[in-house]
């Protein structure tokens, strides 16, 4: 059924002021150097805060894969544990991270080049084993980008695979571990030189559709998903008209009229006369390209994204320079871009590769991590983005019919922004991270959140507070049902109030050892602690003086137990 979402034009004030970033330069995570080509976002030991993975392509030289885990007080740990996610190393370019096995913590896929690919499921807490058997891992290529893609939305996440001058792979899981290559249709038979891809839903039928990056030079090309496990190629749209030696692709509402945009540019391979490609969609899957995007200093490009970096209420455009410096467009929210030239992300530059953007340090706004494939021993780069005055808010889903990340899901905001309705859509795709963020401007309440889930499952939240984090949990419960669980699932605190440390009684789910944890948020709605219950004790203690290295501040704070991804109970309890 096609999704109709009416968005009104608005209109609101434009501060000529871009962002201001910091460079971080402290930590292994931008001291490590390497040839790195892309990297991804995601919370791996389920602690409220996201990690980053960076693949390298020089294993020969002893350049293996990163992983790093966040100490939620703005530093970085990076694993030396001897897993295999860091001892591995291949011809690595691309990655990407979801619970692929519904089991509540996020898997890892590692793209490599001419060798076989990686896949790491984990194990909880940022644990990890290799699988070694199947033809997710058995299949060699030359393969680029991924992407999981739930897309004949049976539950299950499948992956899409690019790869350069052979056909792309498409991998159907079916739910028990295992993956089924598949062999029909135009979406595993094209064979171009593909470098990226970007899945969404174009033409608004509910199934997430591939868009793929094509170099050499040659045609973007756009598949259909017809619903039935079959796609249909886009031929004649200026989407797939322009002859180029495109690189990579991302997507995303850039004008907030309900429906998925495209932004591309040439890759690695220099133009002869450098422009931009941004692809706005009619409402049905058909383009028009917008021309005229100002940019400068580029000779080419390394990777790009779409995101709302100063919380004002639409997507700008961020492009990575792979010579040159890079390119940022802010978005006035009225369909014009100006370039930002000031400032550290605009002035820098140079073999920089996939941008991956996430709130690594959970202040309300998004931050930057390039992977720099540097030839001359250079480093990745972190950039915190030092904020503004505008508002934000997070949502989280957990997915039960779907999936468990939510991926292929349909976002809607709603908000009044300078007097003015603004409705901002976002499909899940995890190509930053899987927390999906909208920047509010000066709105202090979100008016009315609605999630499509991939299952067909409709949900609607009203009167929203700003400037928080929200797990929406899908139900199949009618809208005024209700649900209501025992309260001994989750117990009243003890001591309360508290001046330092305080037991938290939980109810174990028939024997369930994984899966179950609380969560500990302040009176502003931001996670403060998150506490694995392993079912050996019935109750788990937040030490509020020892909180990851540092003492929370006293007040009113808020603790939920949490099953599968799922809210089950919440509570209140008082620190001294």
């Amino acid at each position: 059924m096609k999704r109709t979402i009416i968005a009104i034009a608005f209109l609101y004030a434009y501060s000529a002021m871009p962002q201001s970033f910091t460079q971080v330069t402290a930590g292994d995570i931008v001291n490590d150097g390497g040839w790195n080509y892309a990297c991804c976002w995601a919370d791996f030991n389920n602690d409220g805060f996201d990690d980053l993975f960076v693949c390298n392509n020089d294993a020969d030289n002893g350049k293996l894969n990163f992983l790093y885990f966040n100490n939620s007080d703005g530093t970085f740990e990076k694993d030396t544990s001897g897993g295999p996610v860091t001892t591995d190393g291949g011809s690595s370019y691309g990655c990407c991270a979801a619970d692929y096995d519904n089991d509540g913590d996020n898997d890892l896929f590692v793209s490599n080049y001419n060798e076989n690919n990686f896949l790491y499921r984990n194990t909880g807490n940022g644990e990890f084993e290799k699988i070694t058997a199947g033809v997710v891992v058995n299949n060699s290529g030359k393969s680029t980008g991924c992407e999981w893609i739930d897309y004949d939305k049976d539950g299950w996440l499948d992956l899409f695979v690019c790869n350069r001058n052979e056909p792309n792979f498409l991998y159907h899981n079916e739910g028990d571990g295992a993956f089924t290559k598949v062999f029909t249709g135009l979406l595993t038979s094209e064979n171009k030189n593909t470098g990226g891809c970007a899945r969404a839903d174009f033409d608004g039928n509910g199934f997430p559709d591939v868009y793929l990056a094509n170099s050499g030079p040659d045609y973007n090309s756009l598949f259909f998903n017809n619903g039935d496990g079959t796609f249909t190629q886009l031929t004649g749209d200026p989407a797939v008209s322009d002859l180029e030696s495109f690189d990579f692709a991302s997507c995303g509402d850039i004008d907030n009229d309900g429906d998925m945009d495209i932004y591309t540019a040439p890759g690695m391979l220099p133009a002869s006369s450098y422009d931009l490609y941004l692809y706005t969609n009619n409402g049905d899957g058909s383009f028009v390209r917008v021309s005229g995007l100002p940019h400068s200093g580029i000779n080419s490009g390394g990777g790009s994204s779409m995101m709302d970096y100063d919380n004002d209420g639409d997507l700008d455009i961020f492009h990575s320079a792979y010579d040159g410096k890079n390119i940022v467009l802010e978005n006035d929210g009225e369909g014009n871009f100006s370039q930002v030239i000031t400032g550290v992300l605009a002035n820098d530059g140079n073999y920089n590769k996939e941008p991956s953007w996430t709130d690594y340090d959970m202040d309300g706004d998004i931050d930057l991590f390039i992977a720099v494939n540097n030839y001359f021993s250079g480093n990745n780069k972190l950039f915190s983005n030092n904020g503004n005055q505008n508002n934000w808010l997070y949502i989280d889903l957990a997915g039960s019919v779907s999936n468990r990340n939510g991926i292929g899901s349909l976002i809607v905001v709603q908000t009044e922004i300078s007097g003015n309705t603004v409705v901002q859509t976002r499909e899940v795709t995890g190509l930053n991270s899987l927390r999906t963020h909208f920047g509010l401007g000066e709105a202090e309440t979100v008016d009315e959140i609605t999630v499509f889930w991939p299952s067909g499952t409709e949900q609607t939240l009203t009167s929203v507070g700003a400037n928080q984090i929200i797990m929406i949990s899908e139900s199949t419960v009618a809208a005024g049902e209700g649900v209501r669980l025992p309260d001994n699932f989750l117990g009243q605190n003890f001591p309360n109030p508290f001046s330092a440390s305080t037991d938290i009684p939980y109810h174990i789910f028939q024997g369930k050892k994984t899966g179950v944890y609380i969560e500990i948020f302040d009176a502003f709605g931001r996670l403060v602690r998150h506490l694995p219950c392993d079912g050996t004790k019935p109750v788990v203690t937040w030490d509020a003086k020892k909180n990851n290295g540092s003492a929370v501040e006293p007040g009113v704070y808020y603790y939920r137990l949490v099953f599968n991804g799922m809210p089950v109970k919440t509570k209140s309890c008082i620190l001294l």
